[in-house]
């Protein structure tokens, strides 16, 4: 899929190339406008939901078709039982445990995806072999229910690199459940940090894979499972296998689509709101409530007017990293399904101790940098979204766990939600989320290690989907660029040169090209 997507990108700029008459100045423009309905721009809509019916005989992501699977069901207790997920990095992870072959694992349980992905005895790993970290490493070896399905291994990407696996089946158990002959990928080589320092063995997928395909919740028929981190990011969340249908009181939302790929809900009616009123935003698309990110997503227009409002904010008081600073910013509502939800200034800045944040780290941080009064403070302030991605998405991380009490409905495709009490406790009656809502204590900032942060592979998918358009509107920009006679750079770079300059007529052309 990522060669015909890169071969499509190519077409779309040689297309590009074809149309273009330097002789015509007067139909330049006319000209971008045509070409660029070719390009897949950054403000395009992602598509949330598979085609209709391809599930069930898709080869992703396992290399083979759904009919050559015969999962085994060996257990489940069928009880509500409550998983504690260990705290790592301050809030930037929670971590469970799973059974891969009688082995167990560190594992980050995780509905960004639908697959499970473990780190093994043969995975190349130069930075922290296997023989130096006893119990983080599975092997086939130690094991008398492995099978290999695939004689090759296959080549998947999770943004720090290509990543090589070889497909197997095994008997994996969890808390919820255990099954036997299950799918997963064996990791052979890997560039993701935190599987090469072991803070993490397996990235356990629950996603819904359009509700038809084998999946490990399907095939241990867990129906509901829920989860919980408490406010303060400090402390371990939870994971709860087997749960209780959602009381009434609860926000019950419908994942919409027939074959959904995420647990994603139709959202709108963004707001940045506080004592002294309210700035609507521009958002309208559909957010994906990922238990295996960190950090919140939006669109390019949503977050440029959050980054615009902290900018002002900025350049008329002055900027202390400290709780009293973090009390007079906006809380971020929104409205999922019709539904109330909000995030609170603590849930969307935090602080760090660092200057220097990890390379591997550095392009999902949102290079927005806030004014801080020098020889202060050791602390820096970081914000917790991302880079923007497409048009109309949103990624709803970790911190919308540290709200609210989210309940995932397998077999109704339903998403649920209750704001708790910073605790994951929740109250039974209807004006309990209003008290809650009318009477929050104050904030403390947060620190947060952002060595640690995790992304799933659901956000890493549409990560890559946008940084590939991305890549595309530049090179197209330079084209058009080059046209007018701007002098043109290779690889599509010549549109970063000039972002800082802003009367540069490639800057104009951008604006007009994403108008359209």
């Amino acid at each position: 899929m990522l060669r015909i997507l890169i071969v499509s990108l190519l077409l779309s700029s040689v297309a590009a190339l074809n149309i273009l008459d330097p002789l015509a100045d007067h139909n330049i423009l006319n000209n971008v406008i045509n070409f660029h309905q070719n390009i897949p721009l950054a403000n395009q809509s992602t598509n949330f939901r598979e085609a209709a019916g391809s599930r069930s005989s898709t080869k992703w992501p396992w290399s083979i078709s759904d009919d050559q699977i015969h999962v085994e069901f060996l257990s489940n207790s069928g009880k509500r039982t409550v998983e504690t997920l260990a705290n790592s990095g301050e809030g930037a992870g929670y971590m469970g445990e799973i059974t891969v072959g009688g082995q167990t694992l560190t594992a980050i349980w995780d509905t960004g995806s639908d697959q499970q992905v473990v780190n093994s005895v043969r995975t190349l790993n130069m930075l922290r072999p296997c023989m130096m970290a006893q119990g983080h490493c599975y092997n086939n070896q130690k094991s008398d229910t492995y099978s290999r399905l695939s004689p090759v291994p296959r080549k998947i990407s999770y943004g720090s690199g290509d990543t090589f696996v070889l497909l197997g089946s095994e008997k994996i158990g969890s808390a919820g459940g255990e099954v036997k002959a299950m799918p997963f990928y064996e990791l052979l080589t890997t560039n993701i940090p935190n599987i090469l320092t072991h803070e993490l063995d397996v990235v356990a997928g629950m996603g819904p894979r359009g509700w038809k395909g084998v999946t490990l919740l399907k095939q241990m028929q867990v129906d509901y499972f829920s989860f919980c981190f408490p406010a303060d990011n400090r402390k371990n969340g939870y994971l709860i296998w087997n749960d209780r249908a959602p009381p009434a009181h609860f926000n019950r939302m419908v994942v919409p689509g027939e074959a959904p790929t995420y647990w994603s809900l139709k959202a709108n009616e963004f707001a940045l709101r506080s004592s002294k009123g309210s700035a609507p935003m521009s958002f309208d698309g559909e957010c994906v409530v990922d238990s295996g990110t960190s950090l919140i997503t939006l669109d390019k227009e949503s977050l440029r007017q959050v980054t615009d409002h902290l900018d002002t904010f900025d350049k008329k008081s002055g900027f202390e990293c400290n709780d009293k600073t973090l009390n007079q910013f906006p809380d971020l509502t929104f409205k999922l399904q019709g539904k109330d939800h909000r995030f609170r200034a603590h849930d969307y800045m935090m602080y760090t101790e660092t200057d220097d944040e990890p390379d591997f780290v550095n392009p999902f941080l949102l290079p927005f940098k806030m004014g801080q009064q020098s020889g202060k403070s050791s602390k820096k302030c970081v914000l917790m979204f991302t880079p923007p991605m497409e048009k109309g998405t949103c990624i709803l991380g970790m911190p919308f766990m540290r709200n609210y009490y989210t309940t995932f409905n397998r077999v109704e495709g339903t998403v649920n939600t209750m704001l708790h009490d910073g605790m994951c406790n929740m109250g039974r009656i209807q004006n309990f989320r209003q008290k809650l809502e009318t009477e929050s204590p104050p904030m403390t900032l947060r620190r947060i290690d952002t060595s640690k942060l995790q992304f799933s592979d659901g956000f890493m998918t549409l990560w890559n989907k946008h940084q590939a358009a991305e890549k595309a509107l530049e090179k197209a920009v330079d084209t058009v660029a080059a046209a007018v006679g701007i002098s043109q750079s290779k690889d599509g770079l010549l549109l970063k040169q000039k972002v800082d300059q802003e009367k540069d007529g490639v800057l104009e052309l951008r604006e007009k090209l994403e108008k359209q």
